[in-house]
């Protein structure tokens, strides 16, 4: 869990700035965290550390793992832990997403720039968003491009897909979709969102041929990965049978993965389904998800409530 923990926490970093099904990502970490197994943790630690910083890194994560906070507190305070890039990088990544200690983007913006110095192409890539979007520092699209190049010097699949990203939105750039399809495709063998992006612009054909085919492909290897929007999007993909023979079980397995996890159209899709589809007995059942999802903002959730 404990590599998986700081991709964890990078990846939706970027993602609340690109996605605006995120509101609930804090009570999200630990389901996901519990049950992801990503192949990604195996290279969240630096190499070639010596053995005395090798050492603070990995009782970091330990102590992440064990959720002893006042111990993990101590370690990162320490002058010795504060020269290391991945220690600074979790403390830039944790003040900014406001998880043991209080969110704070200057704060972060200023441990992640430590991190960046030495060369961290994670704390770079999320430095440079920062910069992107005036969070914690002053919006400077000159700074963030310097940053993000940097990233993207080093190959790092998170810094391929934030490019990616920022072509696909036309985000200080002209939009552009298929340099963003070239990006994310460079991104995929290692990058669950850069997959799910794929798997997006297969299904819509968005500046590609559309190709349900390939569609299923991409989600389906992030949907493995628990990636919760691709779980949502790959059970409706069964449901209607695009790319794949209709199953509506199976369906509805991926698109209760995804409302499990918290995602508001999910849970709303999902009483939808057990109202629908399922006997009345259910109709108590369907309610509970339709809840779940307004209490998230969710507005066709609350019109379905006041029709039951």
């Amino acid at each position: 869990m404990s590599r998986f923990f700081l991709y964890f926490c990078l990846t939706y970093s970027f993602l609340t700035y690109a996605q605006t099904e995120s509101q609930a990502l804090k009570d999200l970490y630990a389901k996901q965290l519990e049950e992801a197994n990503h192949p990604l943790k195996k290279e969240l630690k630096t190499p070639n550390l010596d053995a005395n910083a090798s050492a603070l890194v990995e009782k970091a994560y330990l102590l992440i793992d064990q959720s002893k906070t006042d111990e993990l507190h101590l370690l990162l305070a320490s002058q010795e832990a504060q020269k290391i890039a991945d220690i600074q990088l979790l403390i830039g990544v944790f003040y900014h997403d406001g998880i043991f200690y209080d969110q704070d983007y200057t704060k972060a913006a200023r441990w992640l720039e430590k991190a960046a110095n030495q060369g961290d192409s994670k704390a770079q890539t999320l430095l440079a968003n920062l910069y992107f979007h005036g969070k914690g520092v002053e919006k400077n699209l000159k700074k963030g491009n310097e940053w993000l190049e940097k990233a993207l010097a080093q190959n790092y699949s998170g810094a391929l897909a934030i490019q990616a990203d920022r072509y696909y939105a036309g985000d200080s750039v002209p939009k552009n979709l298929v340099k963003a399809f070239e990006l994310y495709q460079q991104a995929a063998s290692d990058d669950v969102y850069a997959q799910f992006q794929l798997g997006i612009m297969y299904l819509h054909g968005d500046g590609i041929a559309q190709n349900y085919t390939s569609a299923f492909k991409w989600l389906t290897k992030a949907a493995e990965q628990n990636f919760m929007n691709a779980q949502f999007d790959l059970g409706l993909m069964y449901f209607n049978g695009e790319g794949v023979k209709i199953d509506r079980a199976l369906g509805c397995k991926y698109i209760q993965l995804a409302a499990e996890q918290g995602m508001p159209t999910a849970q709303f899709a999902l009483g939808r389904i057990f109202l629908i589809t399922k006997p009345p007995q259910y109709r108590q059942k369907a309610k509970e998800w339709f809840t779940k999802a307004a209490n998230q903002g969710n507005e066709e959730a609350k019109m379905a409530l006041k029709k039951l």
